[in-house]
């Protein structure tokens, strides 16, 4: 890696690392000051929050009536107007966040497909739908979360 690309990645940590921040002061003046010296916000083992949780369906057929379902759509989808359509800008958020669970889906794996649904709220493709950052897998799932990381979890929560 060259020199300026070294400078550049460092300067890219920096952005992110000041958008947090400023994320974090918004919403807490929005909570009210005094949040964070308050019970609710305090969490010593932030890690657990972020372990895998499983919740086993035990029933395989819920899995093949959503592999179906999902089939069914996108071949009715391909005959519908361009209104019905994934739009452009949907395009790399299909193909990164959602590619693993719509391969799986595709190809009818009911074991990948289990196991992503299983751990939902923990899989890329529940990007979105929580207040997560984009890049949760590399915060929240690897390694030990920053103190700036775990206080924006525990006030997106709040919030």
């Amino acid at each position: 890696m060259s020199t300026l690309s070294k400078i550049k990645s460092a300067l890219r940590r920096v952005k992110h690392y000041y958008i947090k921040k400023n994320r974090y002061k918004n919403v807490i003046k929005n909570l009210g000051d005094d949040i964070t010296n308050s019970n609710y916000f305090k969490n010593n083992d932030i890690n657990k929050c972020f372990n895998n949780k499983i919740i086993d369906t035990n029933n395989d057929a819920i899995i093949e009536r959503i592999i179906q379902a999902y089939k069914k759509a996108k071949k009715t989808q391909k005959g519908l107007p361009e209104v019905f359509q994934v739009s452009n800008e949907w395009l790399p958020i299909f193909s990164s966040d959602m590619g693993k669970i719509m391969n799986a889906l595709d190809t009818g794996d009911k074991l990948l497909v289990k196991n992503i649904y299983e751990n939902f709220m923990r899989e890329s493709c529940s990007m979105g739908l929580h207040g997560l950052p984009g890049d949760m897998n590399n915060t929240y799932f690897v390694g030990k979360i920053s103190k700036l990381d775990s206080d924006i979890y525990l006030q997106d929560t709040i919030y």
